[in-house]
């Protein structure tokens, strides 16, 4: 079974005292550091990593060696293109180019 996890600003769990925030895990590129993701991983057991707004990729290349398949969503269609020629050899991670509410839902449909 699959488990997806959305970047979303927060969420909370009910054995934790606070919600869980990105912005506290970034690494100096601004993307999700790789020790927070390992620990969503060991949390949640998810395989699969969804990310909305890739802008540079950095948050991609970090989960790259953690995730069996990394959905990345862009708006934009230039950012897209540089993030498809970027990960092109990378057969897990998928960029799409379009609106991330629209992506996401196929992107859940597809995974079961």
């Amino acid at each position: 079974m699959y488990y997806v996890l959305a970047l979303v600003l927060s969420i909370s769990f009910s054995n934790c005292n606070s919600p869980i925030t990105f912005t506290n895990h970034k690494n100096t590129q601004g993307a999700l550091d790789q020790l927070f993701l390992k620990q969503l991983i060991d949390i949640f057991g998810i395989t699969i990593f969804v990310e909305t707004g890739t802008y540079s990729g950095e948050t991609t290349a970090q989960a790259d060696p953690l995730f069996e398949k990394i959905h990345t969503i862009e708006l934009h269609e230039k950012i897209a293109r540089a993030a498809q020629e970027r990960f092109a050899q990378k057969n897990h991670i998928i960029v799409h180019h379009g609106s991330s509410p629209d992506i996401f839902m196929k992107i859940l449909i597809d995974s079961y």
